[in-house]
């Protein structure tokens, strides 16, 4: 039934022709970079949307066709330091392992040495990082082009979370490039699910009804739909059965949730994961109770403010659940994390 089981996967970039529906933004940004073929480094892009909206997708599109770029996923790497590493590691500096007796203050002038031309960074959810004077140094390296990837606006990040870095910040930011992506229509997901059907599956098993049905389900989120439909193929055909049926479908939407959830869990850094278990042995929990345990278990913890910084994006990606008072939630982890964190309670 599965002719590529790569075009179904929701953690694989699929080529140029497979993306649909992003046209727009990603001819936008496209636009916003071409200065550097013309050896000029431009001032970037800010990408906002809500969480499968196709913004990771789109920018990986675009930047695959320039000559330097690096890609940072700031959910793992959010601390200073590990986001400095990363970059030199893309730009081909050597491993983070090297540099064990280079200082943090130092590592922004390797960056500086390291680039050679017009060379672009993303952070993709740079919204989770630790603490933004991460910026002011990349910002300040000539030849630098920053791309940020995030679920809101500037103004709507925790701005709290960064003290008065950020407001020294604003001017920069409102330089960026700024392109939204809204979340898709059901009618924009199921020509995501066709484009990916005609490739991936063999003609007949899936209608246009039943991709309407996934996207119904996915609720505008093109993660949750690609997996589903993979996981709906995948059960039909373990079934003996020809075709995709709505049954089919209700049935494999566990097995799509825990696909997702277990991708993006791999993402998290060690602290994330051990933020994870400190909610798990508490919860429900608040921040600050889950703040006590996980300091107890860290090497070197971060702040509470980064922790609480964390619980949103959690609750968004279905790690965890919140429930209380708005002024002292509680939070509680999703039975499919502690069976991904082997926790059993």
């Amino acid at each position: 039934m599965i002719t590529d089981y790569e075009v179904l996967q929701t953690d694989i970039q699929p080529d140029r022709e497979v993306v649909t529906q992003r046209d727009g933004e990603i001819d936008h940004l496209t636009s916003v970079l071409k200065p550097i073929t013309h050896g000029i480094a431009p001032n970037g892009a800010f990408i906002y949307g809500p969480s499968g909206a196709g913004k990771t997708c789109a920018v990986r599109c675009v930047i695959e066709e320039l000559p330097r770029s690096v890609f940072i996923n700031c959910l793992s790497s959010h601390a200073r330091r590990s986001v400095l590493n990363r970059v030199l590691e893309g730009l081909g500096a050597g491993s983070a392992l090297e540099r064990r007796s280079v200082s943090t203050d130092d590592l922004a002038a390797a960056i500086e040495r390291a680039v050679d031309g017009p060379t672009v960074i993303v952070l993709d959810e740079a919204d989770q990082l630790d603490e933004i004077t991460v910026l002011h140094e990349l910002y300040a390296i000539d030849d630098v082009t920053l791309i940020l990837i995030s679920n809101d606006p500037w103004p709507a990040f925790d701005l709290e979370r960064f003290d008065k870095e950020a407001t020294r910040l604003d001017s920069r930011i409102g330089a960026l490039e700024d392109i939204k992506f809204a979340a898709y229509s059901d009618s924009e997901l199921v020509s995501i699910l066709e484009k990916r059907a005609q490739i991936g599956v063999e003609p007949g098993v899936v209608g246009t009804n039943e991709l309407r049905y996934i996207a119904r389900c996915a609720d505008s989120d093109a993660r949750d739909a690609i997996a589903l439909l993979y996981h709906s193929v995948r059960n039909a055909d373990h079934d003996g059965r020809d075709t995709v049926t709505k049954s089919i479908i209700g049935r494999s939407r566990g097995d799509a949730d825990q696909d997702v959830i277990r991708s993006r869990l791999s993402d998290c850094s060690r602290d994330q994961r051990l933020a994870l278990e400190a909610a798990a042995d508490v919860g429900p929990a608040t921040s600050s109770e889950i703040y006590d345990v996980y300091r107890d278990r860290a090497d070197d913890p971060v702040t509470t403010r980064a922790l609480r910084g964390w619980l949103p994006k959690f609750e968004r990606y279905g790690f965890i659940t919140k429930s209380g008072p708005a002024h002292e939630p509680k939070y509680e982890v999703s039975d499919v994390v502690l069976e991904e964190l082997g926790i059993v309670t």
